[in-house]
C-alpha cells in the first residue's frame, strides 16, 4: 500500500519577551525563521542509508520585520503572517536498497527524480 504525502501548515504566532538583556532602554527584536523538512522531495533510502538535501525556506531576517522597536520584559510581540507562516507538503520517502525495500514493502514506491539510487 502506497503511503500518501501529508499537507503541513506551520504558524508561528508570538515572541515573548522574557529578559530584554541589552542594557538601558528597550529590546528591539527581530526573527530569523529557516524551515526545512526531510521527506522524500530531497531524501531516499539508497545502499548507503538516508542520503539528500533537506529542501529548506528561509524568511525575511532583517532588523525590524516584526513592527516593534520597543519590547520590554513580559512584552508579547505578534509575529507577521508573511514571516511566521510555511505551508508544505511532506512526502514519503522512497527506499532503492533491496533490502529496506524487502523489510518496507511496497510503502516505499521509487519516484522519478531518485531513479539514480
Amino acid at each position: 500500500m502506497a503511503r500518501t504525502p501529508l499537507n503541513l501548515q506551520i504558524q508561528l504566532y508570538n515572541l515573548d519577551c522574557h529578559d530584554e538583556a541589552d542594557g538601558w532602554g528597550d529590546a528591539e527584536p527581530y526573527l530569523w525563521p529557516v524551515f526545512f523538512k526531510i521527506d522524500g522531495d530531497g531524501y531516499a533510502v539508497g545502499s548507503a542509508g538516508l542520503v539528500g538535501f533537506p529542501p529548506i525556506e528561509v524568511k525575511n531576517g532583517a532588523h525590524g520585520n516584526l513592527g516593534d522597536e520597543h519590547v520590554d520584559e513580559g512584552d508579547r510581540v505578534l509575529i507577521p503572517t508573511s514571516l511566521g507562516a510555511w505551508t508544505t507538503q511532506l512526502k514519503p520517502i522512497p527506499a532503492y536498497d533491496p533490502t529496506f525495500r524487502q523489510v518496507l514493502g511496497d510503502i516505499c514506491r521509487a519516484s522519478p527524480a531518485w531513479s539514480s539510487y
